[in-house]
């Protein structure tokens, strides 16, 4: 299902791909880089929409799988908390190091 920032995108591609053309065939350089630009700006635009509308998709699939199965969801919110923890607060094996080594004197 295309969303209004798919279709806008869409139609400023097309609008763009026929400035620059006839930028091109009438030697206007502003016109065609005009063209170009709006070109640009509506495959952008395009593709945003194409990404919202998958994350959409995917936190719809989220909380369908959530509602479905609760435990699971939780231990494996709770696992990736953890495996995350662990990883940002993780210190550095020289500084563990130094620190031992005040510690022992």
């Amino acid at each position: 299902m295309a969303n209004e920032q798919t279709t806008r995108g869409g139609l400023d591609e097309m609008s763009g791909r026929t400035r620059q053309a006839f930028g091109t065939l009438t030697g206007d350089e502003v016109l065609e880089e005009r063209g170009m630009r709006q070109r640009m700006r509506g495959r952008a635009r395009r593709a945003y929409g194409q990404a919202r509308e998958s994350m959409r998709d995917a936190a719809d699939t989220m909380g369908r799988t959530v509602s479905d199965q609760p435990i699971s969801a939780v231990l494996i919110a709770a696992a990736l908390g953890f495996v995350l923890g662990m990883v940002a607060f993780r210190r550095d094996d020289r500084e563990m190091q130094w620190s031992a080594r005040r510690r022992a004197m």
